[in-house]
C-alpha cells in the first residue's frame, strides 16, 4: 500500500478537502454530544458527568469510523470517504466496541472524583492518581480505535494488542499530548477557521507516523490468513 504524499497543490488540495470532509462527517455523527456541548457549553458539560457520559455514546464508532477512513486516505485506497466512514460507523455498533465503552466507563466513574474529596478530604492524596488514570485512559483511546478500525481480531486480542502499543510508542504518546495542547490553542488563540481540519488532522498525523509498522502488520495477518486457508483446502 503506497503512502499518500501530498507534493503538489492540487494533492494538497485534495487532502484538505477530504479533511474537511472527514471532519465534518465526525461531527455530525456526534450530534448529541455537539449540541450538548451548544446548549450547557463545554465547561458545564464537563463538570456533569452523568451528561457528558450519556451524550458521548456515540464517540466510539466515531472514532473508530474516522481512524478507517484516515487510513484510507493514507494509503490511497480506491474508496468515496463519505461512503466508507458512513459504513463504518453504522457497523461499528456492536459488541466489539466494549473494550472504548470500558475505557469510557472508566473516565466517567473517576470524573467523580470533585464529588468525593469534599465528603472524604483523605481520598485526595489520591488526586495523582485519579490524574495518571485519566491521562491514560485517553492515551490508550486512539490505539483501541485504530485496532478495532483495522484489525479483524477478538476482544483480548484488540486489548492485548492496544497494551502493547500503548508501552512501546512513547512517540505517538507525545503527539497526543502535544496536539491536545494544539487543539485548545485553537480555540482560544489561533483562527476558528484551523477549527474545520481539529479532529480530522489528528487520525491522519497518527497513522501517518506510524504507517509502515501497520502495513506491516496487515501484510502479515493476510498472509497468515491465506495459510490458514490452503490447510484448510489441503486437509479437509
Amino acid at each position: 500500500m503506497t503512502k499518500f504524499m501530498p507534493h503538489d497543490l492540487t494533492s494538497i488540495f485534495q487532502l484538505l478537502i477530504r479533511l474537511i470532509l472527514l471532519n465534518g462527517l465526525f461531527l455530525g455523527s456526534n450530534l448529541p454530544l455537539l449540541i450538548t456541548f451548544l446548549i450547557f457549553g463545554i465547561d458545564q458539560s464537563q463538570q456533569s458527568p452523568w451528561l457528558f457520559f450519556a451524550a458521548s455514546f456515540t464517540l466510539g464508532p466515531a472514532l473508530i469510523a474516522l481512524f478507517r477512513s484516515s487510513f484510507a486516505v493514507i494509503a490511497r485506497q480506491d474508496v468515496r470517504i463519505y461512503r466508507l466512514y458512513l459504513g463504518t460507523y453504522r457497523h461499528s455498533f456492536s459488541k466489539e466496541l466494549l473494550p472504548i465503552y470500558l475505557i469510557q466507563l472508566l473516565l466517567f466513574l473517576l470524573s467523580f472524583d470533585r464529588v468525593i474529596y469534599p465528603l472524604i478530604p483523605g481520598l485526595s492524596l489520591l488526586a495523582p492518581v485519579y490524574f495518571l488514570l485519566r491521562l491514560g485512559c485517553l492515551l490508550i483511546l486512539p490505539f483501541m480505535a485504530l485496532e478495532l478500525a483495522l484489525f479483524k481480531n477478538p476482544l483480548k486480542a484488540v486489548i492485548k494488542n492496544s497494551l502493547i502499543l500503548f508501552f512501546t510508542k512513547p512517540l505517538l504518546h507525545a503527539l497526543t499530548i502535544f496536539y491536545v495542547i494544539f487543539s485548545l490553542l485553537i480555540f482560544n488563540e489561533m483562527p476558528a477557521s484551523l477549527v474545520l481540519f481539529t479532529f480530522s488532522l489528528y487520525p491522519y498525523l497518527f497513522i501517518s507516523f506510524d504507517y509502515s509498522a501497520l502495513t506491516d502488520r496487515i501484510t502479515l495477518g493476510k498472509t497468515k490468513q491465506r495459510i490458514e486457508r490452503d490447510d484448510l483446502s489441503t486437509n479437509p
